[in-house]
């Protein structure tokens, strides 16, 4: 699964949820477990990073309810 959309983040508008990590380890990892994403969401500030794993298929900025991941092409 090599799909790259170029994600940007703004960790000021997250929320943590946790709908990116989420739908990151099901997808990847094939369970329900923040701590198996391939992202990582800082409790202490407002910082979204990726891991090195991360393929940046999008799906955590598709499902990111607040805009706080999005792709660079959904820019305008």
């Amino acid at each position: 699964m090599e799909c790259r959309t170029p994600l940007k983040t703004d960790g000021s508008r997250c929320t943590q949820c946790l709908n990116c990590q989420l739908v990151c380890s099901i997808t990847h990892a094939g369970i329900f477990n923040p701590g198996m994403a391939r992202l990582r969401i800082s409790a202490s500030e407002p910082q979204i990073a990726f891991e090195p794993e991360c393929i940046q298929c999008g799906l955590c900025a598709r499902h990111c309810l607040y805009g706080a991941i999005i792709a660079a092409k959904e820019e305008g």
